[in-house]
């Protein structure tokens, strides 16, 4: 069991966008189970953000059959997704609670394809000043933007927790995917797992 610290532990969501649901132009067909367990996750936490891709029209993930490269994860394709001046980019209707939490950008860039939420340096910026030790992380995908982002906590000295039951991986093999979150030092847990710790003032 996880006791969550609300002075010392943050929550990011990665990337739960109109975009990557069902209906639109990517089909991830686990997105939509995340959400009610995402909405039951913010509230115990006093600082959460969220992620959204960013791409300008001419941005590479803007163009049809598109294959992205990436230094770690070698060549993917993918649909144009979750351009500026597109309804696609903005975060999923359904997700709550979201009216203190600060909204992170990523790809923003014309020729490169960013994974990581520190992409944005408002994230360790906002983190730091915060006190924060811990990181909660969840959305999508897992063996991804969560992967990257989670990775690059860890390198900065935080301790990591991603929630399982709140994340999405593309691909079969779900469980060889967070096996090596864990074999990388990074926590692996579902909802409910997590308590909170009630501070006093």
């Amino acid at each position: 069991m996880i006791i969550i610290n609300k002075a010392k532990d943050a929550l990011i969501i990665i990337d739960v966008l109109r975009d990557f649901c069902p209906a639109n132009s990517i089909e991830w067909t686990e997105f939509e189970h995340i959400i009610p367990v995402i909405n039951k996750l913010i509230p115990h936490f006093n600082l959460t953000f969220t992620t959204q891709d960013w791409h300008p029209e001419r941005h590479v993930a803007t163009k049809e059959g598109v294959i992205l490269e990436h230094e770690e994860h070698g060549t993917s394709s993918a649909d144009p997704h979750c351009v500026v001046k597109e309804r696609g980019k903005s975060r999923h209707h359904n997700l709550l609670y979201l009216d203190k939490a600060f909204h992170l950008h990523k790809g923003e860039g014309p020729d490169k394809t960013y994974y990581s939420a520190f992409e944005d340096a408002e994230l360790e910026r906002r983190l730091k000043e915060s006190g924060i030790e811990r990181i909660f992380i969840c959305g999508l995908h897992a063996d991804g933007c969560i992967k990257e982002t989670a990775q690059q906590a860890l390198a900065r000295g935080y301790e990591v927790v991603v929630i399982q039951d709140a994340s999405v991986h593309l691909g079969e093999d779900k469980q060889r995917v967070f096996k090596a979150l864990k074999e990388a030092g990074i926590s692996v847990i579902d909802y409910k797992d997590i308590m909170i710790k009630q501070l006093e003032e």
